[in-house]
């Protein structure tokens, strides 16, 4: 089979298909009815064990809406979007699930910083309100429309050079694709609201004008903390999953979320062998789903009781980060992390940015500690070369000021705010 043509910069071609029950002359059921010519048989046979069928959504308004995504064996990524299309055509009754799937290889899925959330922004505009039911069983490749590689707001600086091998920031000052729940749906937390699936469109992602609030940020960042020490987890209590979810894969390095099965919006089912389930359901119901498996039920709202863990640096500086509106940096610096994500080498990254935040606040000369630390530190890899060379520019910058602050002092100056005034 061939491979969609690729498509502009600011988009992705992806195979699709649509997994529902309908009736025809091959029979009824749930299965896929329709497909891209370049989905192969196996990924065919894969996506059909673990697509939700008749009452798997937590939801049951005829607005309700699941996610659902992980990699497939032979290499590419499945997302779907799941949602009700009428009532069953079947004596069981009830509403019928309808899923409409992308298939994305490892540079379109690169492209939305292996993250499904945007992914499943990008198909909700794509394909609009409406579940297909009526189509040929052979579909064209969907365009979807993803960041431009250059950013499209705000400030920053990328941690990621042109051309380099790792992933490329989602954006510079920007904090990403806000999550969706249709296309017309908007989420909001605290008064802050995100930006509607109808507005996804010209082939660039807005990005949220607010930070999120702190609420959100310590639900995602235990939340992840867990997915890195290899736990897997039904989490109950958010009101907006599609939202924690997005801020948990932006918690994770690159490495660890591109391996992830997750879904949000559906009942747990084994089948489905997810490393993350955000469900909407009572906490009696997730536990009976999940009895005699290895998976723990989280409840957000009942955070584990504070105490030493082995990712406790990294988290404490996301916490940081993200609390002080540094979300685009935070995001530049997981997405750069595409290899090592123990807790040795998050630890280790954790302390040089921890280093550079203290040599840039700095209004006095640079400890002597501190410079001698870095004076011979073998750095791993090319994300630590990068850190340290913007803390040797932070240094510099520092003595400069430091050394700036002492001619003023010795001609009696007082700088303020721009303005010098003679004492």
């Amino acid at each position: 089979m061939t491979e969609p043509t690729r498509a502009a910069a600011d988009s992705a071609r992806v195979e699709q298909a649509i997994f529902t029950s309908v009736r025809s002359p091959m029979g009824e059921g749930y299965r896929i009815i329709a497909a891209g010519p370049g989905i192969r048989s196996d990924e065919k046979a894969e996506m059909t064990r673990r697509m939700p069928s008749h009452a798997s959504l937590c939801g049951t308004d005829q607005d309700a809406s699941a996610l659902l995504a992980f990699p497939l064996r032979g290499g590419r990524h499945c997302v779907a979007i799941s949602r009700y299309a009428g009532m069953e055509h079947t004596g069981r009754g009830g509403q019928r699930v309808h899923s409409h799937i992308v298939v994305l290889d490892q540079q379109d899925y690169h492209q939305f910083a292996f993250n499904p959330v945007r992914v499943h922004a990008a198909l909700a505009q794509a394909v609009g309100d409406v579940p297909i039911i009526e189509t040929s069983a052979m579909l064209e490749p969907l365009s979807l429309s993803m960041l431009p590689a250059d950013g499209i707001c705000g400030t920053g600086i990328s941690l990621v050079e042109q051309g380099s091998t790792g992933v490329s920031p989602v954006g510079q000052g920007s904090t990403g694709v806000s999550p969706v729940r249709s296309q017309a749906g908007r989420l909001c937390h605290d008064g802050v609201a995100w930006v509607s699936g109808a507005a996804l469109s010209g082939g660039a992602y807005p990005c949220c004008s607010t930070r999120a609030p702190h609420g959100l940020i310590d639900q995602a960042l235990h939340v992840s903390e867990a997915m890195l020490q290899g736990e897997r987890l039904l989490v109950i209590g958010s009101h907006g999953e599609l939202d924690l979810l997005d801020r948990v894969m932006i918690s994770l390095p690159c490495s660890v979320r591109r391996t992830l099965a997750v879904s949000t919006g559906l009942k747990h089912s084994a089948a489905r062998r997810l490393h993350l389930c955000l469900e909407d359901r009572e906490l009696g119901e997730s536990q009976r789903a999940i009895r005699g498996q290895r998976i723990r039920c989280f409840d957000v709202n009942e955070p584990p009781a504070p105490g030493a863990t082995p990712y406790e640096a990294w988290t404490r500086l996301l916490r940081q980060w993200f609390k002080a509106g540094r979300e685009a940096e935070a995001e530049q610096l997981t997405a750069s992390i595409t290899e090592d994500a123990s807790p040795q080498a998050l630890a280790r990254i954790a302390s040089i940015c921890a280093d550079i935040d203290t040599v840039k606040k700095a209004d006095q000369p640079i400890p002597a500690e501190l410079a001698a630390k870095y004076a011979r530190f073998p750095a791993i890899g090319e994300l630590e070369q990068r850190l340290l060379q913007r803390l040797m520019k932070a240094v510099e910058a520092a003595s400069d000021r430091s050394e700036e602050s002492g001619k003023g002092a010795a001609a009696g100056v007082i700088v303020m705010s721009g303005t010098k005034e003679t004492t």
